[in-house]
């Protein structure tokens, strides 16, 4: 099972490296953390199931959909930090993963759930106040023409565009 873990572990590694994520679909996106699930289901069952040191590591996958992913990828890690607590009770049982000690997995499946939305959702905060914040630097706040930081940033566009061109370029101000 270690060697198991460890393949899955060399695989994640090279699939991140190697692949150019941001030109694939976005749902593809989630299958390095997704799969990391499958790591972390593989150290929690040799160490001893249940209570294993290893289960924190279900919350890697949740954290880093919650930075990086939208709602519905952070939702397929959620599921995923659920289905490496559960699929173990309901399908291998006792005497590994004994029905009475369900409070651990459970603690451990709502952490991941309470700690992946507060986290997306201020990441999302986070990220809406940046775009007002850039709207606001960029235009006057009374008249809504663009502010000399706009036009700071813009006039070098402009006449790089305009050499590029070969076009003459007039200012008026």
């Amino acid at each position: 099972r270690i060697i198991a873990a460890a393949a899955v572990a060399s695989m994640l590694v090279l699939a991140v490296g190697a692949v150019p994520w941001r030109a694939l679909p976005g749902w593809t996106q989630t299958l390095p953390p997704l799969a990391f699930f499958v790591l972390v289901a593989v150290l929690v069952d040799v160490d001893g199931g249940s209570g294993s040191s290893f289960a924190p590591l279900t919350l890697l996958p949740v954290l880093w959909l919650a930075l990086y992913g939208s709602r519905g990828q952070l939702l397929a890690g959620i599921l995923g930090a659920v289905s490496v607590f559960l699929v173990p009770l309901v399908w291998l049982g006792a005497p590994r993963y004994p029905p009475d000690e369900w409070q651990t997995p459970t603690m451990w499946m709502i952490t991941a759930a309470l700690v992946g939305t507060v986290v997306h959702e201020l990441v999302r905060d986070m990220r809406l106040r940046a775009a007002h914040v850039e709207i606001a630097a960029s235009s006057d706040e009374l008249t809504s023409l663009p502010s000399r930081a706009a036009w700071d940033e813009r006039l070098p566009q402009e006449l790089t565009r305009a050499r590029r061109e070969e076009w003459q370029v007039s200012v008026v101000l």
